[in-house]
C-alpha cells in the first residue's frame, strides 16, 4: 500500500508495480482507478466486502494470473 488506493491503482496502471490487493476498501475510493488500470490494459477483481459499499480487490497488469499473486 502506497498510502492510498488510488495511488496504488495508477503505480500499476503505468507499469510501476505488478499487482495491488486490498480487503475492505470503499467502492468510491477505486472506482476511478479501476477504469485507468483497464484503459492501460489491466485486470481486475472485487468481490464482496464485509462491510456496506466495500470490496476486495485484486488488480494486476494484465500479465499476471490471480494464482501467480
Amino acid at each position: 500500500m502506497l498510502g492510498a488506493a488510488s495511488i496504488s491503482l495508477l503505480q500499476v496502471a503505468k507499469g510501476s508495480a505488478d499487482c495491488y490487493a486490498e480487503e475492505d476498501v470503499m467502492i468510491w475510493d477505486i472506482a476511478a482507478g479501476l477504469a485507468i488500470v483497464c484503459g492501460s490494459g489491466g485486470v481486475y477483481e472485487l468481490s464482496g466486502g464485509t462491510q456496506e459499499h466495500s470490496r476486495d480487490v485484486l488488480v494486476h497488469n494484465g500479465k499476471l494470473y490471480p494464482k501467480d499473486i
